[in-house]
């Protein structure tokens, strides 16, 4: 088995909170079942999300993901072998960078930063990550 974290950007055709919450009630239901995980972090009307999980099941989660409806403009930014997941705990987590957590916490103006490591998909992944590091520090406080 080939492990490898997938990640892409795509243009939401929704902002509506409600329809971001079925998306990841199914996707985790069905990710659980695949052995899938990652995240999905939402800025300025544009999704970025990272997989994780067997090769071939990643692909074929992309293939579908390509064509979602709920969705333009999907870019593939990188697909990269791994040896360890980033995200294990997630069937799919997620980031809303507009949530009250964060900006009570200053990082309300991101756009430099992702706009920087976007062409970069381990750094997308890293920045991910210290977000919900951030989050666990925060809710433990």
């Amino acid at each position: 088995m080939k492990l490898i974290q997938l990640v892409y950007k795509s243009t939401a055709t929704s902002t509506n909170s409600d329809e971001f919450e079925d998306i990841l009630h199914v996707a985790r239901t069905k990710n659980a079942k695949k052995g899938i995980t990652g995240m999905l972090m939402f800025h300025d009307k544009t999704f970025y999300q990272c997989i994780e999980g067997d090769e071939s099941i990643i692909n074929e989660l992309y293939s579908k993901i390509y064509i979602d409806d709920r969705h333009f403009n999907v870019r593939l930014l990188g697909k990269i072998e791994i040896e360890k997941r980033s995200f294990s705990d997630w069937e799919m987590g997620f980031i809303n960078m507009y949530s009250k957590e964060l900006s009570n916490q200053g990082f309300n103006d991101v756009n430099k930063s992702i706009d920087l490591i976007e062409s970069n998909p381990k750094s997308l992944v890293k920045f991910m990550e210290y977000f919900i590091d951030q989050i666990s520090l925060i809710k433990a406080s």
